[in-house]
């Protein structure tokens, strides 16, 4: 499977959950889906503009610690809100 094969795959696991959950995304649903779209970008399993896209498709989350993991920063998200 290739970059753009998964990040399609992935999507589609998004809109399963968005199905599940009758469109309203428990935010630490949310939360692991950010985590595991990010961890998937960073060992180069997806591409930027992907990880752009599938972002896109979730709930913006205020203070997201997954920003903190990124960072490499604990508390990161708490500074920069």
């Amino acid at each position: 499977m290739d970059n753009k094969e998964r990040a399609k795959e992935i999507e589609e696991r998004i809109k399963e959950e968005f199905n599940f959950y009758n469109n309203d995304l428990p935010e630490n649903v949310n939360l692991v889906w950010q985590g595991y779209i990010g961890s998937l970008l960073e060992w180069g399993l997806i591409e930027v503009e992907d990880h752009a896209k599938l972002i896109k498709i979730l709930p913006l989350t205020i203070n997201n610690p997954v920003s903190s993991v990124f960072m490499g920063e604990p508390g990161y998200h708490l500074k920069h809100k």
